[in-house]
């Protein structure tokens, strides 16, 4: 199954390549706004499409708690996070993926966002500047 990525950090969370600058936009690549889907988080993603984001984020934790290290299900955990703007657990979310994946600037950047969407200026700029090094 093939999810598209539609929207701003949705897309950072989801994606495999982010462009990170100053005044930072999310923008869509095409080449890489497809993502393939593990079959068995096609029915959290049809939850999350269909607008029952609470029950998507129950099935998510549950398998998150059994399957620590998958980050495909950690990262549509913290898009559902985001999208009840729940900025607090989508950083816990995102602290977890990154500890995993020390390599991905992507979620450095959602972690910059989700920070600055919280008003904590620093955090945001400290993970923004850890995005950029690694890009």
């Amino acid at each position: 199954m093939i999810f598209r990525v539609c929207s701003g950090v949705l897309f950072l969370l989801m994606a495999t390549r982010v462009s990170a600058q100053p005044g930072f936009v999310p923008e869509m690549m095409p080449d890489s706004t497809q993502v393939v889907l593990a079959p068995e988080l096609s029915g959290v993603v049809a939850s999350l499409e269909s607008g029952d984001i609470v029950g998507a984020i129950v099935e998510l934790q549950d398998k998150v708690r059994k399957e620590p290290n998958n980050t495909q299900a950690l990262r549509i955990l913290a898009s559902a996070y985001l999208k009840l703007k729940d900025y607090t657990q989508a950083i816990a979310t995102c602290r977890m993926i990154a500890g995993s994946d020390s390599t991905s600037a992507e979620i450095r950047v959602a972690l910059g966002y989700l920070y600055q969407q919280l008003g904590d200026r620093a955090q945001a700029q400290q993970y923004y500047q850890e995005a950029l090094t690694l890009k």
